[in-house]
């Protein structure tokens, strides 16, 4: 082999193994080698060589531009990881669908894991934790399904992926969407491809009017839920049952058909015995649901009652407005403003005219 191939290879291996920057290795090291017969004053090797031209030695990377050819290999092994990831994933989301918190929780490694949860704020590092996570998450039914991902290999046997995707959750009459992120790091343990980290958040709630709406629009199912079961516990009639369901510790209460501001449990339960002697049935007609929070909203509106008076049914319109709160994961009625609407006032009939200071007949 010649001096300037010998040289080109060794410094192609060299650079190879970062043994020398770049940079250093044109101006320290060839300086030193000569051409074969030359003289002393020899000009450099690295003035005979195209060190950064791209076709030194074809087939064996570029000496002038190293990031080149690492950069290739990097985005070709993040596509030949794609679809793995897409099958791990699915692998993932169809354990959820089984809803066996056990197979779930098996996906996850048993000794290097750091877990971030969407709906819990604890950091799960261990498989119990993980476990108890989903035993409680896979209640909501959750059904996953990625609307944006991206996958970055590490090596063959590592690789993150990233992205959005939107989940469906509730009963089978109830299912709703929910945006959100993850980050999923998968590693092969023992030929077997396991979940090291996993972060899941919610997607970021955008500010101002239109996040108020949404906010709204998805508690407005709730309100309708706890609506129905205050009037069906109206229907059982148990004075008990209905007063159960308003704060014993923070309410505020403006009955119907009292004077009283009721503030306490005994009195709640006092104007229910009387009131539910009219076999009260209440049927919204009109309403609206204002969210302050995702434990409290507010629930306005009208509402008919058809109540027994004289032994005779009879419809009674009336305005409503109740504060609910979240208190120990039950849903409490904080405050109830309810009032029999006002008559409506007949037109004021317009004086005669007059004409010559008398009015016509």
């Amino acid at each position: 082999m010649n001096v300037p191939v010998a040289a080109a290879f060794i410094m192609s291996i060299l650079l190879s193994l970062g043994s020398i920057p770049y940079a250093q290795s044109q101006t320290s090291l060839l300086p030193s080698l000569r051409l074969r017969g030359s003289p002393d004053t020899a000009a450099p090797l690295s003035n005979k060589l195209n060190l950064a031209g791209d076709t030194l030695l074809p087939g064996a990377g570029l000496l002038g531009s190293p990031s080149k050819f690492t950069k290739n290999n990097d985005t070709k092994l993040d596509e030949a990881m794609y679809p793995v990831a897409q099958e791990n994933f699915k692998r993932w989301n169809d354990a959820l669908k089984s809803k066996d918190y056990e197979k779930v929780a098996n996906m996850y490694s048993t000794t290097d894991l750091s877990f971030l949860p969407t709906v819990s704020d604890e950091f799960v590092r261990d498989q119990p934790t993980t476990k108890e996570y989903f035993a409680e998450f896979l209640k909501k039914q959750p059904v996953g399904n990625i609307t944006a991902d991206k996958v970055q290999a590490f090596s063959d046997e590592a690789y993150l992926h990233s992205g959005m995707y939107t989940f469906t959750t509730g009963p089978d009459d109830a299912r709703k969407p929910v945006d959100a992120r993850f980050s999923f790091m998968w590693r092969k343990i023992d030929g077997v491809w396991k979940i090291v980290h996993h972060h899941s958040s919610a997607l970021p709630k955008k500010g101002g009017a239109e996040d108020q709406i949404g906010r709204d629009e998805e508690m407005y199912p709730i309100a309708q839920d706890n609506f129905k079961r205050w009037n069906d516990a109206l229907k059982t009639q148990d004075y008990e049952n209905v007063a159960s369901l308003y704060s014993s510790a923070d309410l505020s209460f403006l009955p119907t058909v009292s004077s009283d501001f009721i503030q306490s449990t005994p009195a709640t339960k006092a104007y229910f015995i009387e009131f539910l002697q009219k076999l009260p049935v209440g049927t919204i007609t009109a309403d609206k649901v204002q969210a302050f929070s995702d434990k409290a909203y507010l629930h306005t509106g009208m509402y008919t009652f058809l109540v027994t008076v004289d032994n005779q049914r009879k419809p009674v319109e009336a305005r409503f407005s109740y504060a609910w709160r979240k208190i120990n994961g039950v849903w409490k009625i904080v405050h109830h403003h309810s009032s029999v609407r006002p008559p409506s006032e007949e037109p004021t009939a317009k004086p005669a005219a007059i004409k010559n200071g008398n009015r016509n007949p």
